[in-house]
């Protein structure tokens, strides 16, 4: 998420730690907690299905699984674009956190042990400039992250350097105002895509990770399209066929996340086609709750029974009980 629209969110939400306290204290469930006050913002969430396009919220979980007031290294206005992956043993999520003081992104770590009850860690990436979009991802035995910074005007890969807590610079592979980069590889070549202002969206080729990368033939894909230009997420394989999410921010930032299927590609042609059944996510239109306005963002990973895990982000508000939450 951008720095400015972060900071568009900042001016919106009254918060204290990331809870908006309501004047006074109430009962507010039937075990006496008192009620706080309204948590407002973006959330996390858990989804599983039998497909990565046949998702809902997964009924072992409370949700969400993980919001800002979560957060132990700062008080954070909200927690977003999540990101997980598996190391073997363990789920680590990745998510961006918006500093309250700063008003600034930073990337954040939680951890799990089944992908769905998650224990906040700590801060694991803070620069100074705004971060967003952890996509983290692993090659050649090393785990690697892409965060959004486009207010340093490149886009900078990073690696776990030890994973999962601290993470280097490794190479800037393009330069420019880019945001929510979204890297993956077939077969021997290397593919990315960035969104930028006006609302472009470009595509990247290169035959090594670390380039050098030059601008794809059919980039830019899109051009002045608020609809289809913004990825949302990780690009995945499923069925032989790549499939990319994107983020509809027409009309409003974050409105709904449609999944398109790429069709050809290779060192000379892309083209796509969006799925039956879109929009993929969008808000429950609800007076509350931690996704009843907005959804934005999803990163989906298959499990080894063939069913499908996604963590995605929502904005809404939810109720506070107790003095932490």
């Amino acid at each position: 998420m951008s720095r400015v629209k972060c900071l568009a969110y900042l001016a919106g939400i009254a918060v204290i730690g990331g809870i908006a306290f309501a004047v006074g204290i109430i009962v507010g469930n039937d075990r006496g907690i008192p009620f706080v006050g309204w948590e407002r913002g973006w959330f996390v969430g858990v989804y599983t299905g039998p497909s990565p396009f046949e998702l809902s919220p997964d009924p072992r979980v409370e949700q969400p699984v993980l919001r800002g007031s979560d957060v132990t290294d700062c008080d954070a206005t909200f927690v977003a674009d999540p990101f997980m992956v598996h190391d073997g043993s363990d789920w680590h999520l990745f998510v961006e956190v918006l500093n309250s003081d700063t008003g600034q992104g930073d990337i954040g770590h939680a951890l799990s042990s089944d992908g769905l009850h998650w224990q906040w860690k700590s801060i694991v990436l803070d620069e100074p400039f705004h971060l967003s979009y952890p996509l983290v991802f692993s090659h050649d035995d090393v785990w690697y992250m892409l965060p959004e910074m486009h207010e340093a005007d490149t886009v900078r890969l990073y690696k776990g350097d030890p994973f999962p807590t601290k993470w280097t610079p490794v190479a800037d592979l393009i330069e420019g105002p880019f945001f929510d980069a979204t890297i993956f590889q077939k077969d021997e070549y290397w593919y990315m895509i960035t969104g930028e202002k006006y609302s472009i969206a470009r595509l990247w080729i290169a035959q090594d990770l670390l380039g050098p990368w030059s601008e794809h033939p059919a980039s830019p894909l899109y051009e002045q399209d608020d609809h289809y230009f913004r990825c949302a997420g990780r690009v995945i394989e499923f069925e032989g066929a790549f499939y990319r999410f994107n983020q509809d921010v027409f009309g409003r930032y974050g409105n709904q996340v449609r999944a398109f299927e790429i069709t050809a590609l290779s060192p000379t042609e892309y083209q796509e086609q969006q799925i039956e059944g879109n929009p993929l996510l969008i808000g429950t239109g609800a007076s509350e709750g931690w996704n009843s306005e907005l959804m934005h963002h999803i990163d989906a990973h298959q499990l080894p029974d063939g069913s499908w895990i996604a963590v995605v982000d929502g904005f809404g508000q939810i109720k506070a009980f107790g003095l932490d939450h």
